[in-house]
């Protein structure tokens, strides 16, 4: 069976409402009758039929709003039929309803529900105007006349129900409580912190710049920072898993990174870290964990930032990290240790001073050892070992005797699938605590030490959907070490700070590109300020930096739903590439906060190079770095650019500027947010 319609009717023909006569308003009651056509088989019915009626608030699924309805014995004519309904008093009061009926044969079987449930008209409504103080809707004011005293008038008009005019009596400065829609086009000096229901809108303080992305090999896993020019300022060191490769990106000084060079390794290379004088004669070298080769190598640099082959050091099987350890035996000497998560152990390599690597020894720690790290648990003056073990939801602390001979001393209960562990003073009593990632849990554990190196746990902090990686630093420069993690899952990074007594509180969720396995915190820019960078792993070939801000900057905060193109983060320009570079993107209209960031070279060393931000054809900013040295990929200064756009269709082009050449390796990111002001 099938309902084609279905229309609700009042009783009564008419309702009028005379107004400043003496004529009494006559109750209605609250039935209504409803017609409707029933179908058979595809014609229509005729007969004795019982129905059944559902009033709901919704057009399906949900609760009944009201008692159910059955009529029996209903003549259906011709599939025409006539039903009075009446649920009650107090149930039209303005909400939408949709009626759903069911039909049987008369006494027989069960009732067929019909399809859809219908909307109903306007028509019922009126019985909701069984006295005058239920009036609802607009009353057409020529259907007035005369004066209506306000005396005769009794409690809340609606301000919707009001012309504007009316409302502020075509004044200024009025307050209005209640609820206004629209899309505020009209609306200014509005006071963000001032606006309801408190939390909705908000003020937060920004303390790191927009991510900028810079290119390197393919599943950069981790990212490690060093000076490998010898000229004062930090460089990035990417180790690219799936490429076998290291790339270095040097530092212009104002915390932009170009491209130095490429040096091959072993295969798959998970980690890589810096050795400051690998020699005695002041020489760094590079080593990588070498996950597919189960090797380490080792790479000396010339002090000039050139690096030549050194050593290729055998481990245990699948490597997934390697930790340097100055002074592990009392004597002065380096030791690399690398975690071998597929044989569940450490090996050590002793430094005999003059950058040769030999066999130490081979430890025994948890299941799936992922990160190794160094510090004095039990507070001897010695480094001792801390490993996170991925599927032994453990750590393993591993104390040194003074001669670089380890010994188990715990094994202590961590979260669910522990990536990473760091060690601080979280509570500043003066003695090493540990934080490791809880990845399943998104969650970071605290565990504090008695200052015998046995740990107990303190607190579980919230972070970001599968966090893999957490460092220690001072974010906010108050002395007390903060959390950093890296969320895998959620592609962020989340910054806690901490109030000293070991009480973390959320500061910042920062935005990274693809999944991060790894963050690194140091100051890039020589501001005095602890800068991130991300190695951005899955699908990707970029490290992303998040330069802090010199002071917080107010950034508006909003809590739910945004029925609104604005405030969009679209990415218009990202990849290698040759200069110039074209992207397009779609506009709402208004304000445009645009980021820009690449990289080139020049043939003459101190020549000024960049590009030019050409929007729809008309030059609005640009970007620099001076050329030195020569031949040598430098990161131009990011910039962002405030614009104003129409709605529509736009394009961005980066132009080189004269005595600028860029090719494949230069990387360039263009990423546009509109602000809905």
């Amino acid at each position: 069976m099938k309902i084609l319609w279905g229309r609700a009717t009042v009783l009564a023909t008419a309702l009028a409402l005379f107004l400043g006569a003496d004529t009494g308003l006559q109750a209605q009651g609250t039935a209504f009758t409803y017609q409707g056509r029933l179908n058979l088989n595809g014609s229509p019915a005729s007969g004795t039929y019982d129905f059944q009626f559902i009033l709901f608030n919704v057009n399906q699924f949900g609760f009944p709003a009201a008692p159910i309805l059955t009529n029996t014995s209903v003549a259906v004519n011709n599939g025409l039929f006539t039903s009075l309904l009446d649920f009650g008093g107090g149930i039209f009061t303005g909400s939408n309803y949709w009626l759903e009926i069911g039909v049987r044969t008369n006494g027989a079987g069960a009732f067929s529900t019909l399809a859809p449930r219908q909307v109903l008209t306007p028509s019922p409504y009126a019985v909701f105007a069984n006295t005058a103080s239920n009036l609802s809707g607009v009353l057409p004011t020529a259907q007035l006349s005369g004066t209506f005293p306000a005396s005769q008038l009794s409690g809340t008009v609606p301000l919707g129900q009001l012309p504007a005019a009316l409302v502020t009596n075509n004044a200024s400065s009025v307050n209005l409580n209640g609820s206004f829609a629209g899309n505020g086009g009209a609306l200014t000096n509005l006071q963000i912190a001032a606006l309801n229901p408190p939390g909705t809108f908000s003020l937060l303080p920004l303390y790191f710049a927009p991510a900028i992305s810079y290119g390197v090999g393919f599943a950069p896993s981790h990212v490690a920072v060093a000076d490998v020019n010898n000229d004062g300022k930090l460089d990035l060191i990417s180790a690219n898993l799936n490429s076998s490769t290291l790339t270095i990106l040097t530092n212009n000084g104002s915390g932009g990174f170009g491209s130095n060079a490429t040096l091959n390794t072993g295969n798959s290379p998970n980690f890589v870290v810096a050795i400051t004088n690998v020699d005695g004669l002041g020489h760094m070298a590079l080593v990588s964990a070498n996950n597919g080769a189960n090797t380490l190598t080792v790479l000396t640099n010339n002090s000039s930032g050139v690096f030549g082959f050194n050593a290729t050091l055998p481990v245990g099987t699948q490597p997934e990290c390697v930790l340097v350890v100055t002074n592990f035996d009392n004597h002065g000497h380096l030791a690399l240790v690398s975690a071998n998560s597929g044989a569940n152990t450490l090996t050590v390599l002793t430094n005999n001073g003059s950058g040769v690597f030999t066999f130490s020894a081979t430890l025994n720690v948890g299941n799936l050892p992922w990160s190794v790290i160094t510090a004095d648990v039990n507070g001897d003056g010695k480094p001792d070992l801390i490993t996170a073990n991925l599927f032994g939801a453990s750590l393993t602390i591993l104390t040194n005797n003074g001669s670089g001979t380890f010994g188990s001393n715990a094994t202590v209960s961590a979260g669910d699938q522990t990536y990473s562990v760091a060690a601080g003073d979280i509570n500043g009593d003066g003695k090493v605590d540990l934080i490791c990632t809880e990845y399943n849990s998104a969650a970071l554990t605290i565990l504090t030490n008695n200052g015998s190196g046995q740990f107990v746990f303190n607190a579980t902090v919230p972070a970001g959907s599968g966090p893999t990686y957490v460092v220690t630093a001072d974010i906010n420069g108050d002395g007390k070490t903060d959390l950093v993690s890296a969320n895998y899952g959620a592609s962020t990074v989340s910054v806690l700070t901490n109030n000293g007594s070991g009480v973390f509180g959320s500061l910042a969720t920062l935005n990274a590109l693809a999944h991060l396995q790894s963050v690194s915190a140091a100051d890039l820019n020589g501001d005095g300020k602890v800068d991130l960078v991300t190695a951005n792993y899955s699908g990707s070939t970029t490290l992303s930096v998040l330069l802090a801000l010199p002071a917080p900057v107010p950034a508006l905060s909003i809590n739910g739903g945004i029925n609104s193109p604005m405030w969009r983060l679209t990415s218009v320009i990202s990849g290698q590439g040759a200069l110039p570079l074209t992207g397009n993107f779609t506009s709402g209209g208004g304000t445009l906060m645009i980021f820009v960031s690449g990289s080139g070279y020049s043939p003459s060393a101190g020549a000024l190079i960049g590009m030019d931000i050409v929007l729809d054809g008309n030059p609005i900013d640009s970007c620099f770095i001076f050329a030195n040295p020569a031949v040598t990929h430098l990161a131009f200064v990011p910039i962002t650019v405030r614009a104003g756009a129409l709605a529509g269709a736009h394009t961005i082009k980066l132009v080189p500027r004269a005595g600028t050449t860029t090719d494949g390796t230069d990387y360039f990111r263009v990423t546009v947010q509109e602000l809905p002001f």
